[in-house]
Parts: structure tokens; C-alpha cells; sequence
């Protein structure tokens, strides 16, 4: 799914790069939480080249620590950059999201 010199940045601005990094990350996070993630793409473009898109739109993600406390809910806007491979596959190059404020929270400035 990932590039070779894919980069994920979280909101908070920790980055992984590369698939090895990404996948030890996800495995890391998949040992701590069980997640229920659901996205609703706004708006997929196609750069002129073919070659590049830009998907973004809301993401839900529902984590429940495996060690048994409640479960968090979290909410906000993605955006992932693909890349079109050779044998016209698409990868995804970039993914970063940011989080919805909670309640009474200010507003993240973009």
C-alpha cells in the first residue's frame, strides 16, 4: 500500500518514513489498540501527469486498549498523496491527518 519512501505524519508532527517504519509503527499501535477506522473521501484529484492523486476527506477512528479501558473515539480531516507505480498500481507517498478539536478546545489553525 505504501511507497518505498512513504512518510506518515501524525498531528503530533511524530513522522514515520519508509514501508519498514510504517509497518513497525502500525504493528506497534495494533499490539496496544484494537481500531475501527472509517473515512469519507471529499474530493480524489488526478494531477495532469496521471502519475500523482490527492485524496482528502474526514476520518473516524474508534481505539479500544487491548488492556481493557474505554474506548477513545477521534475524529478529524486526512489527506494522502498516491503515486501511480509502474505496472499502474497506485501507492499511497504521504498520508497526514489532523484531528478534530474536542470539545471545548480551540480550533487548530491550518
Amino acid at each position: 500500500m505504501f511507497t518505498d519512501d512513504a512518510r506518515v505524519t501524525r498531528p503530533d508532527g511524530q513522522v514515520f518514513e519508509g514501508k519498514e517504519g510504517i509497518r513497525s509503527w502500525l504493528e506497534n499501535a495494533a499490539a496496544l489498540y484494537a481500531v475501527d477506522v472509517e473515512i469519507g473521501s471529499e474530493k480524489m484529484l488526478v494531477y495532469p501527469d496521471g502519475k500523482k492523486a490527492l485524496d482528502r476527506g474526514i476520518y473516524f477512528v474508534d481505539r479500544t486498549p487491548t488492556e481493557g479501558s474505554e474506548r477513545e473515539r477521534e475524529s478529524g480531516w486526512y489527506r494522502l498523496f498516491w503515486q501511480r507505480q509502474p505496472d499502474n498500481t497506485w501507492q499511497v507517498s504521504r498520508l497526514n491527518w489532523l484531528k478534530a478539536p474536542a470539545p471545548g478546545e480551540e480550533e487548530p489553525v491550518s
